[in-house]
This record gives structure tokens, sequence and C-alpha cells, in this order.
């Protein structure tokens, strides 16, 4: 019985870690799919609020398993228009079959 019990807490804690809240990815902050998301929302970003970005570099990356998986990215960039740094979150929805949608952005 008490076999049962261990296994079925270890079920529910690995189950909860793939659905849910988000989850901290460090392994991705050099990945190459967490650039090429910063590349899709600098673009939103400097065509929405005039700015050119140089110089980013991403600081944190977390991920959330929806009917896909919600990638949140927060990356430090450079405006050349304003000569100061920005730091910026977006979030990007990745569907199981690949696609990709840019579903937020915010800078500070």
């Amino acid at each position: 019985m008490f076999k049962l019990i261990v296994l079925a807490v270890l079920f529910t804690m690995g189950y909860s870690q793939l659905t849910g809240g988000y989850t901290n990815r460090p392994d991705l902050i050099h990945s190459t799919l967490a650039a090429q998301f910063v590349k899709l929302a600098k673009s939103k970003i400097e065509g929405e609020n005039n700015l050119y970005l140089v110089n980013d570099k991403v600081t944190h990356v977390e991920t959330q398993v929806v009917a896909g998986i919600n990638y949140k990215i927060t990356f430090t960039a450079d405006s050349l228009l304003t000569s100061s740094s920005v730091i910026c979150t977006a979030v990007v929805y990745q569907n199981f079959s690949g696609a990709q949608k840019l579903t937020s952005t915010e800078c500070i």
C-alpha cells in the first residue's frame, strides 16, 4: 500500500510539471529558439514604438505547456534613439505542429 501511495505522489508531482504555470528554463537562454523569438519580438516592438533595438541579450526563459507551449522570453536591449536600455518580455505560442505566434510584448 505504501508503495502505491508513493507512486501516486510521484506521478502527481511529475504531471504538475507538465501543465499549469510557467517553468524556469535556463537551458534555453542561449538557444537558437530563444534568439529567434527575440528577433520576432524586436520586430514588433520596433514597429509599434518607433524604436531601434540593438545589443539584445536573453536573460530569462520560461515555458508553459498549454495546447502547445508558451515561451516567455525576457531580454535586455539598447535603444539607439533614446540611448537607454530597455527590459522586454515577450510571449510566443508554439503549437505542437510547430506554428508560432507572438502573443504579447512589453518593455520597460
